[in-house]
Parts: C-alpha cells; sequence; structure tokens
C-alpha cells in the first residue's frame, strides 16, 4: 500500500510546523516510505508521530544548541568524534537526528550520500528521510508498529521514554489524519487523555498522602505504651515494619501522581496546539 504524506498531513500532526520544513519533507517521506517498508497506515503513523516528536513539532531538522553546548561531544570516540569541532560538525540532523562522525560515515554510506564530508546534507528532506528509514529498520520497528507498541518504539528510538505522552498524542493525531477522521476528533480524544491522567494524578497524590498519615499513625500506636508488642515482643520492631511498608506504599503512589501529572500537562499542552487543520 503506497502511503501519500502532504504538508497538511505533517501539519495536523504537528500544528506548529514550519512551513518551508514540511513542504519540503512530506514528497520525500512519500517517495521514501515505499523502499522503506511503511506500506500500511499503522506503520506510516507512528513513524511520523516519533518524526514529529524528534523534531520539535517538525520546527527543526538540526539539534538545538550553541558552541559550548555542542564542545561536550568533541572528543566522544564513542560516537567517531576524533577532531577538534566534531561535536558541532557531526550535531544532530534529520528526522533521527543523526549524531557523530562515525553515524555520519556509516550512514552516508548506506544512503550514498558523502554526509562525513557535507555533513550539512544530512539535513535535507530526501536525506534524512533516507537516514531515518534506516535507523528504523535497523530496529526493526514496523514490526512494532503493527502491534501498536509505542512504548516499544519510544524506547529504541530515545533510550528510554522521554516525552512519551506527546509521542503519545502526536500518534493520536496521524492515526486519525492517516484514516480520514476529523482533526477535531484528535484534539478531543488527546483533551480526554488529560483529563482521565489528571484523575489518576488525583488519586495517587490522595492515596499517598493517605499512606503517610497511616503510617504516622500506626507508628505512634504500636510504640505507644499499652500497644501490642510484634512478634518478637518488641514494639518498637513492629513499628519499624508499619514505617516501611506505608513508606514504600508512599513513595510508589507520590512517583505515579508526579508522572501522571506531569503527563496530564503534555497533553494538555498538545490539546492547545488546536487541529491543526
Amino acid at each position: 500500500m503506497t502511503i501519500t504524506v502532504t504538508a497538511a498531513t505533517l501539519r495536523r500532526i504537528a500544528p506548529g510546523a514550519r512551513s518551508e520544513i514540511i513542504l519540503n519533507l512530506a514528497p520525500a517521506l512519500t517517495a521514501g516510505f515505499p523502499a522503506g517498508g511503511i506500506t500500511s497506515p499503522a506503520r506510516a503513523a507512528h513513524f511520523l508521530a516519533q518524526a514529529a516528536h524528534e523534531t520539535d513539532g517538525f520546527r527543526t531538522l538540526v539539534e538545538y544548541g550553541d558552541a559550548a553546548y555542542f564542545r561536550r561531544y568533541d572528543g566522544r570516540r564513542d560516537l567517531g568524534n576524533v577532531q577538534a569541532g566534531d561535536g558541532a560538525r557531526y550535531r544532530g540532523r534529520g528526522i533521527f537526528q543523526l549524531t557523530g562522525r562515525a553515524n555520519y560515515r556509516s550512514f552516508g554510506a548506506r544512503i550514498g550520500v558523502n554526509l562525513e564530508g557535507l555533513p550539512e546534507a544530512a539535513a535535507l528532506p530526501a536525506n534524512s528521510t533516507a537516514t531515518a528509514l534506516a535507523y528504523w529498520n535497523d530496529r526493526a520497528l514496523s514490526a512494532h508498529a503493527d502491534r501498536d507498541d509505542l512504548r516499544c518504539i519510544t524506547r529504541r528510538i530515545n533510550g528510554g521514554f522521554n516525552g512519551l505522552a506527546d509521542r503519545e498524542a502526536r500518534l493520536i493525531r496521524a492515526k486519525a489524519a492517516l484514516s480520514g477522521q476529523p482533526a477535531s476528533a484528535a484534539v478531543n480524544e488527546i483533551t480526554t487523555r488529560a483529563t482521565q491522567a489528571k484523575r489518576a494524578a488525583t488519586r495517587a497524590a490522595a492515596g499517598a498522602g493517605g499512606a503517610a498519615t497511616a503510617g504516622t499513625a500506626g507508628t505512634a500506636t504500636t510504640v505507644a505504651p499499652k500497644a501490642e508488642t510484634s512478634a518478637d515482643g518488641s514494639p518498637i520492631a513492629a513499628g519499624i515494619v508499619l514505617a516501611l511498608v506505608f513508606g514504600a506504599a508512599f513513595v510508589v503512589l507520590a512517583g505515579r501522581a508526579w508522572s501522571k501529572g506531569r503527563q496530564a500537562r503534555a497533553f494538555r499542552a498538545n490539546a492547545a496546539q488546536g487541529a491543526g487543520a
């Protein structure tokens, strides 16, 4: 199946996209998808959602940073940066931020372009698409897209789960755009996810507060003069056990409250961008 990507498609996924980027990137993606194995709406949606997040909503194909920032990559032999200035010279470029002299050399050879000699060419739409598809297929990500496994794809691209909620929101937008659903439906779904995440954060925060209160009260009761003793006859030991149990519950629930709150904020921020149509 041939997937046609237009500037309007990319705008719906990333309403704040720069026109000069999506007008040139869209035809490059359409041309590159068949050979890259992006042959279904599911694969295209996952690829484009990740692409939108990694390019700051199709606002850049070059890594942000000043000279001081890129100097930290000088001398990084794991990236092949063996000459002074390689950090800035081989900064992240392209859809998935190709980085380092060694990667420029390797991926350049694979797509037939001397990216090591012409590093700026890595940000050109056709080259950006080609290197991103090579990276995607190196990690066999189409199979995970077929299973709708956003978390696995994100981990293999990012190395963790940074920006997962934004990637999820962009995936919702991409699926709607590629299936012909109205843009408003995607925004509504993202808003619903924000509400659900906020409710989960509130419940977790309440649970954390309850665990903290119960732990304090339980410990105080256990060590009171007439309290029942623990198995070894020590009320203090029983108090420590209670403190550990409720303390662990507090940590878990507080962490969930923070995570869900952050997720809710990311969904709200994405929904606030509007329909993009």
